[in-house]
This record gives C-alpha cells, sequence and structure tokens, in this order.
C-alpha cells in the first residue's frame, strides 16, 4: 500500500489546487445557469428556471471567490473574471445606483391627491386570524385605494354578500369588489378590492381553448379623476402547486421532476397569455400579483418590458417578499404602464400571510 502524502508535499498541493479549481469552476457554471434564467424561454432550457432565483447569492459568492484568483490569476482569468464582473454590474448596477440618492416620501400625512392611485399587493395565504387587527390598522393607515389579493378567493350569493372570511376587511364596508360583469360566476378567484365607487371586475380565462387547464387573471376598470384605467390581478402557477402522490426512492425523484417541469412550463404559457392582454389594452393599467418568478427569471423579463417595476422605480433598497420573517426573493410585484409616474413604492410587513405586502404610489401623466 502506498504512503499518503504529507501535506507539505508537492502532490498534496497539486490536488488541492485542482479541488479549488474544479470547485470554482462548478461555482462558475452554477451562476451562469441563474444568470441566463432570465433571457433563456422555459420551453428550451425549463431547468434554468430553478437557478434563477440565486443569482443575487451566487453574485455575491462569485465576487468574494474571485478576489484571490484574480490576484494570483494569469492573463486569460483575469479576463474571464473581469467578463463575470461586468456581467454582476450589469444585472445589479440599476438596482445599486438609487442607493445613493435619498427617496422621497410621498403622501406620508395620509392626505393623498385624487389623481394619485395606491395599489396593495397581498398574498393572503396561512392566514392568522389572531393578526386580522393589525391587518385592519395597516390599510387605515396606508390608505390604499385598490387591494389587489392572492390566494384569497371569494364566494358570495349575488351583490355585495360575501362570504369572505378570507378577506375580513370587506366586513368594515370600505372596501367593495366592482360590479360583475357577468351574473353567473359565485367564485372570484382573484379579487380586486377597492374604496373607489362604481368601475367592473371579470376574470379571464388565461386557456380559453384548453379544458384540461384553469389559469384566470382578474381585471378591474376603474376610474381616477375621470379616466378610466384597468388593473390586473393574477398568480402564476406555483412550484409543486400540484404535488405528486407520496412515494419513496427514485419514482418519488422522477415525480418531482416532471411536476417542476410542469410547472415552469406552464408558468410560461400563463406569462405568453398575459403578455398578449397586456399587448391589446388601451388605457392606462398596472399588472399586479404573486408571479412565482423573481426578477432573474424569464417570466418576470417577459411581461416586465416596456412597464415599470414599481418596486425597482420607487425604492431605494433591495426588497424581497417572501417568506415573510427572511423575504430572500421577491416574487411579489406590480408593474405599471407607461402612461403611470411612479411615486413611491416599499414592501410592506408580513401581517397574516407568509408573503410580505407591496405597495405603490402611481398618479398619471399628463394626457394619458
Amino acid at each position: 500500500m502506498g504512503e499518503k502524502a504529507p501535506q507539505g508535499t508537492p502532490r498534496f498541493q497539486s490536488r488541492g489546487r485542482l479541488a479549488k479549481r474544479t470547485g470554482y469552476a462548478a461555482l462558475l457554471l452554477i451562476f451562469v445557469f441563474a444568470y441566463l434564467a432570465r433571457y433563456v424561454p422555459p420551453h428550451d432550457v425549463w431547468w434554468l428556471q430553478l437557478f434563477g432565483p440565486l443569482t443575487p447569492y451566487l453574485s455575491v459568492v462569485v465576487m468574494g471567490a474571485s478576489i484571490g484568483v484574480f490576484r494570483r490569476g494569469r492573463r486569460k482569468q483575469r479576463i474571464v473574471l473581469g467578463l463575470i464582473l461586468m456581467l454582476i454590474l450589469w444585472r445589479f448596477g440599476p438596482d445599486a445606483l438609487p442607493l445613493l440618492t435619498p427617496a422621497a416620501e410621498a403622501h406620508r400625512d395620509g392626505l393623498i391627491p385624487l389623481d394619485t392611485l395606491v395599489v396593495m399587493s397581498y398574498n393572503a395565504k396561512w392566514k392568522h386570524p389572531a393578526r386580522q387587527a393589525a391587518l385592519t390598522d395597516f390599510l387605515r393607515r396606508e390608505h390604499p385605494r385598490v387591494v389587489a389579493v392572492q390566494e384569497g378567493t371569494l364566494h358570495f350569493v349575488g351583490g355585495t354578500n360575501y362570504s369572505g372570511e378570507l378577506i375580513p376587511f370587506l366586513k368594515e364596508g370600505h372596501y367593495r369588489l366592482p360590479s360583475l360583469e357577468t351574473d353567473s360566476r359565485n367564485i372570484v378567484r382573484h379579487p380586486l378590492l377597492s374604496r373607489t365607487t362604481g368601475g367592473s371586475f371579470s376574470e379571464i380565462d388565461l386557456f380559453p381553448a384548453d379544458s384540461s387547464r384553469t389559469s384566470w387573471i382578474g381585471r378591474a376598470t376603474l376610474s381616477v379623476t375621470g379616466q378610466a384605467i384597468v388593473i390586473y390581478n393574477v398568480h402564476l402557477r406555483s412550484y409543486l402547486e400540484h404535488r405528486p402522490p407520496s412515494s419513496a426512492g427514485f419514482h418519488a425523484l422522477l415525480q418531482v421532476y416532471r411536476t417542476l417541469r410542469e410547472d415552469v412550463l406552464t408558468r410560461e404559457q400563463e406569462a405568453r397569455a398575459i403578455r398578449g392582454l397586456l399587448d391589446a389594452e388601451t388605457r392606462p393599467f398596472v399588472l399586479v400579483g404573486d408571479f412565482n418568478a423573481t426578477p432573474h427569471n424569464w417570466v418576470y423579463q417577459h411581461l416586465s418590458r416596456q412597464l415599470q417595476d414599481a418596486i425597482r422605480r420607487g425604492s431605494r433598497a433591495l426588497f424581497g417578499t417572501y417568506p415573510a420573517r427572511w423575504p430572500l426573493v421577491r416574487p411579489d410585484n406590480i408593474f405599471a404602464s407607461p402612461q403611470w409616474e411612479v411615486l413611491s413604492a416599499r414592501v410592506g410587513p408580513a401581517l397574516t400571510s407568509d408573503h410580505r405586502t407591496v405597495l405603490a404610489t402611481l398618479v398619471l401623466l399628463g394626457g394619458a
């Protein structure tokens, strides 16, 4: 049997260098996967989307690991690292620059001009009855004119006789669902609740030609100082939303693989259908919801095209919204069409959910 080489021998040092280089190469490869998730359509390489949310954290690790390599590396290695650092700067530079300027506090005195629209996105999953008072106080303090609720299905019987235990602040009468465009429905999956009188609400089937799939988007038409506006509310397909039956071993892994693939591809098709609705919209609009995609995923890139990300435009910090206690990613977004100016935006508290709330203050530009 051969003797183990001492740690100081050239052979041991060579093995250590090989392990470091292999690990660093693997890190760079995963970073590239994550970076490409924003640009490669899922139907081409669906599994890239699983890496997308890791992009910010991989970027930090890559920058830290690159310091030593950059110092000791050869010219070609430095060029490659320089290109990678430029990619990181290209992606995160627009988010970092606003940190250098002070944030403007808009309408913190509670007096909101009539031409201003305060929109709140609220994923109501995992309700906590003991915290409902905190939710009510938050709504009174922030005065959102529109609250878009995901995972808060409303059941009602005609008129406004809601059985809305999931949305208790309806009981106070401050918020209402705009009039339904059809009386044949008694379930609203993506309610848009408003303080504004009038208006109408409908839900659009994103896959009308496919009876095997159900995916809806809420659409409300409201009025701001006489100008008709549209607000869309959506909750895109979640990861492992339809969990496979419990099993063990390789068969279980195969089921998870197939389910994840279906989730990613369904979300792509939902995003394409929504993009078609937005491209055909003639009125100023706001798109609100839980997209189950971060700014580093293809769905975000596709839907945000020619739109304003309210959080990026109106805040001065990098925020996450999920999970509520340690918000590491931001699947919740508010997008505004070009007819709006984003005055401010922020991520609020968790309140009764495992998602944090998102609020944006918008104003219609002249001549919209």
